[in-house]
């Protein structure tokens, strides 16, 4: 659920334009500007429990969710795309409790895709007891980077490809630094 909304806010690309910006006349189809007929009048809200009946459930068409585009020319990473998000999420959910930190201020900016302009720490603290998860997955060092060997399936969160650069271990926390194209810090 929460990945569905996801993409229907955060799309990977931002070539899909998802709203009309004027309204419009094509063939005789009206397409009103801010037209709220398809997902409703909460539209720009973060609403994870619409989806936890389906998708087909949550809009009028079908083909609404526009993540990876439609028809032939829609994303062949499609199916990949969505297996390594919910493989990500499930490996990480089953360890950790996460939260965006308390410095993360909301801020996008697009350059190619739709990224955080000054990075996303979120803080993850372990569900299990620390020595376990971290003999398992990071044996040799409590902090790591991608240029020393972190595991592939924590390089991205998502279809949005948030690069994963760094953890740290403090206090009994696991902290990700995450970042699209630059280093958080």
């Amino acid at each position: 659920m929460v990945l569905y909304e996801t993409l229907r806010l955060y799309g990977a690309v931002l070539l899909i334009v998802r709203q009309a910006t004027a309204g419009a006349d094509l063939y005789g189809v009206k397409l009103p500007k801010g037209d709220e007929e398809v997902w409703g009048a909460d539209t720009g809200a973060f609403n994870p429990l619409q989806f936890r009946d389906g998708m087909g459930r949550v809009a009028t068409h079908p083909n609404t969710l526009l993540t990876f585009s439609l028809g032939p020319r829609s994303c062949i990473g499609q199916d990949f795309a969505m297996l390594e998000a919910k493989a990500t999420l499930a490996l990480i959910l089953r360890r950790f409790a996460f939260q965006v930190a308390p410095e993360y201020v909301h801020a996008l900016v697009d350059f190619l895709t739709l990224q955080p302009s000054k990075g996303l720490p979120v803080v993850l603290k372990l569900l299990e007891p620390a020595a376990s998860i971290i003999c398992d997955v990071f044996p040799q060092f409590r902090y790591h980077h991608i240029s020393k060997g972190l595991p592939a399936a924590l390089w991205f969160v998502g279809p949005t490809f948030v690069g994963l650069t760094g953890l740290v271990f403090k206090e009994g926390m696991l902290i990700l630094l995450l970042v699209q194209g630059r280093c958080w810090q």
